[in-house]
């Protein structure tokens, strides 16, 4: 008995792949619509569910770049219709945690902050020293900060303000400061990890750093977790009427339903450029190293930096604060309860 097999013609390879291109934009549609229902599912008792959506809502830009290739293709392919589907590529934009306002080119009050994830396994300071002598900032925030690593820090004499609490796990962390510290303490989240507030002062304002380090959302319960200490780190900061700034590798994307915590009080001055993981020139990751600031605060510049030892790239932002700030030389509580 003779079997007839039907000729595979371009015409059908062009169906065959255009079906499954059409799946890819379906699905990346989808996934670019998460963040809303991750937000809508975070307090409704669902098991694993809303940790496992926020862990896929985080992946904004990816999923765009997947929309723009299947749309391309298949536009290429003949289907001119699917080009409908690009304005909703503005949706990781919209969808964000806002930004801070841009200042202008008008003098005014500023201050340079850098965010490093060193990475514990790092025992070299080389590469970052190179990074600070590059790009000036006059405070950083250290993340992963190992003993070794603080050791050299601490002979670094152009950063003579110094709070630094490591260890050998990935929750070792610092704060170097050429602008004085009027405070610095070490304060312990619920599970015991370190986060640090420090009190400078810019334009004779009393402004609050907090650095923190929440834990990564690897399981449904350390999801939980980051959002209750989020929740714990806004709540102190606000005991603190004058201009704040939360940095450090927050483990949660501009997307993340953990910013749900800090919307109300916060923009951020990233833009949203991946820092981690510091794979593929960093385009295929998500932006988790993270300068928040109050309203007091435009951006005037923000930079992600190349890596140096770590699957993180590091971030650097000059901040403003804004001509409508509130100049107070009284001291906030924060000032008073941290005072030697």
């Amino acid at each position: 008995m003779m079997v007839q097999h039907t000729p595979v013609t371009p015409k059908r390879w062009r169906g065959w792949i255009g079906t499954r291109l059409d799946i890819g934009i379906g699905l990346s549609v989808a996934g670019l619509m998460l963040p809303w229902l991750s937000a809508a599912v975070q307090s409704m008792d669902l098991g694993a569910l809303p940790w496992l959506i926020d862990l896929a809502a985080h992946w904004q830009i990816p999923i765009a770049a997947v929309l723009t290739l299947c749309v391309v293709i298949r536009f290429f392919l003949g289907a001119r219709n699917r080009l409908l589907w690009l304005p909703v590529l503005i949706l990781p934009w919209l969808i964000a945690l806002p930004r801070l306002e841009t200042a202008d080119q008008s003098p005014g009050p500023s201050v340079r902050v850098a965010n490093v994830n060193l990475h514990v396994s790092q025992t070299d300071a080389q590469g970052l020293r190179e990074f600070l002598d590059r790009e000036q900032p006059e405070m950083v925030v250290l993340i992963e900060l190992n003993e070794t690593m603080a050791a050299q820090i601490a002979t670094w004499t152009d950063y003579p303000e110094q709070h630094l609490v490591p260890e050998n796990s990935p929750f070792g962390i610092g704060v170097i400061s050429r602008l004085a510290l009027q405070s610095a303490t070490t304060v312990r989240d619920a599970k015991g990890l370190a986060e640090i507030d420090v009190i400078v002062r810019v334009a004779d304002q009393p402004v609050l750093l907090t650095a923190a380090h929440p834990m990564p959302p690897l399981s449904s319960s350390w999801h939980r977790a980051r959002l209750t200490k989020l929740m714990a780190l806004v709540e102190r900061q606000q005991h603190h009427a004058g201009p704040r700034l939360m940095v450090g590798d927050l483990n949660a994307s501009p997307w993340s339903s953990a910013m749900r915590a800090v919307r109300a009080d916060y923009r951020r001055a990233n833009t949203l450029s991946p820092t981690w993981p510091n794979r593929n020139f960093g385009w295929f990751g998500i932006p988790i190293d993270l300068v928040l600031a109050s309203s007091h605060w435009q951006v005037q510049s923000f930079d992600v930096a190349e890596s140096f030892g770590s699957d993180h790239r590091p971030v650097v932002t000059t901040l403003r604060l804004s001509a409508a700030s509130d100049r107070s030389d009284e001291p906030t509580d924060l000032e008073l309860e941290h005072r030697p």
